[in-house]
């Protein structure tokens, strides 16, 4: 899944929520190779990058599912889905990717 923002309506929100969810505790990060779904950033920058949009979101009231440092050293981050955006938060305003 590569997707950055989807805005939902409320009658199926809980539902689509619970759907992500679901997806994302089904996928498997690593290094690479066969039964890998997500790898690793391509670069500090991007890493940092990525940490600084999900703490600004959660820092102006957004929830914040998943997101944690899977690995530091391998620059792996575990897929995050933000509830509540608002417009002024870095995940709204600018390009994470």
């Amino acid at each position: 899944m590569g997707v950055e923002r989807v805005f939902v309506e409320e009658e199926i929100h809980d539902a689509f929520v619970e759907a992500v969810k679901r997806e994302m505790s089904s996928l498997r990060q690593g290094l690479g190779g066969e039964g890998v779904d997500l790898g690793r950033m391509i670069f500090q920058p991007q890493f940092e990058r990525v940490m600084d949009h999900l703490e600004d979101a959660r820092a102006k009231g957004a929830t914040v599912i998943g997101g944690e440092v899977a690995d530091a050293d391998n620059l792996m981050i575990r897929p995050a889905l933000v509830l509540n955006a608002t417009p002024e938060m870095k995940v709204m305003t600018e390009e994470t990717f």
